[in-house]
């Protein structure tokens, strides 16, 4: 039964490892993206909710929903572009 197992584990051994080894390293690589995306689609969620709540939040005043519209996106954009400029070589 021994003899039987271990053969079968080397014949399914040499399936597998003929089609390559990085096929490893790139199921790794796409559950890693997928779960990067659905961390930033729930935070980008998140911010987009924010946002709209800030712009009830402030009432009439046209300067301040101004403000709100424009330099929450501006921020947000300034911190983007600066934490990728640190991350670069």
């Amino acid at each position: 039964v021994r003899r039987a197992i271990r053969g079968g584990l080397e014949w399914l051994k040499q399936k597998v490892f003929r089609v390559g080894e990085d096929w490893y390293f790139l199921m790794t690589l796409g559950v890693l993206m997928a779960l990067i995306s659905y961390t930033m689609n729930f935070a980008i969620g998140r911010v987009v909710r924010a946002h709209k709540w800030l712009y009830r939040e402030i009432g009439d005043s046209h300067l301040l929903r101004y403000l709100s519209w424009t330099v929450y996106p501006v921020a947000l954009v300034s911190f983007s572009s600066g934490f990728s400029q640190s991350i670069t070589p």
